[in-house]
């Protein structure tokens, strides 16, 4: 009996099978359709997740001064290359040329030591911060005496009263691996109180300092984003004399 059963099932199977023939067809086509869809569906999604990562590798959005947006393409950074250079001596430049005009605010702030310097000027306190080592002893003592030499010269009526750039220059530059030395030259144009003749004197002078560091953009901050940390920092100041 129960094998009769069996084979009574199976006979009804094959017979909804061939009457219903259409049924298993259709199922077929909706199972290839779905098939397909799905994977226009993920083409379309990984393509579109490809070109955002293609973006993203090969440029970044940066906004300018006034708030616009600007699109620059992503490189590996050369340290041996011009543009590494002018990033150095722009950096120094902007931590290094100072006058007695600007560190006062225009003569209201009186500087008697360098915790004035620093207090009045956060420029010197975000380069000790952001370019050099908290545990490097030597470049901090460095940079150190530079300040305390900007006191010096206020103190004694030597510092220029106005100071602008006329030209600057990288006169050496070697590099290994991710370490630079580099020695970098202003010709600067002062503006001096002659206090006989109670007028200003432009005079011409030069400028020079030598640094030493290394960089790594895994360090990198918003204010220093390569990473630059320098060791060694000589460097000589304009005078009146």
């Amino acid at each position: 009996m129960k094998q009769e059963d069996r084979k009574s099932k199976f006979g009804i199977t094959r017979e909804f099978a061939m009457i219903n023939w259409w049924v298993t067809w259709v199922a077929i086509i909706i199972m290839a359709g779905y098939n397909i869809l799905t994977t226009k569906y993920l083409k379309e999604e990984f393509m579109q997740a490809l070109a955002i990562m293609k973006k993203e590798s090969n440029g970044v959005i940066m906004l300018d001064k006034l708030g616009r947006p600007l699109t620059a393409k992503k490189a590996p950074m050369d340290i041996t290359s011009e543009s590494f250079k002018k990033v150095v001596l722009n950096n120094i430049q902007s931590y290094f040329i100072w006058d007695w005009t600007s560190l006062t605010d225009n003569y209201k702030n009186k500087i008697l030591n360098v915790n004035d310097l620093e207090r009045f000027n956060p420029k010197f306190k975000e380069f000790k911060e952001n370019f050099i080592k908290k545990d490097d002893k030597k470049a901090q003592r460095d940079f150190l005496s530079f300040e305390k030499y900007i006191v010096f010269l206020i103190q004694n009526d030597k510092m220029p009263e106005m100071i602008s750039v006329n030209s600057s220059k990288v006169t050496s530059y070697h590099t290994d691996k991710d370490t630079f030395d580099a020695k970098i030259a202003f010709v600067l144009v002062a503006n001096i109180y002659n206090t006989q003749s109670g007028e200003y004197e432009n005079r011409r002078g030069s400028m020079s300092v030598e640094v030493e560091g290394e960089f790594d953009s895994t360090r990198g901050t918003i204010i220093n984003p390569l990473g630059l940390k320098y060791s060694t920092i000589k460097s000589s100041l304009l005078t009146k004399d």
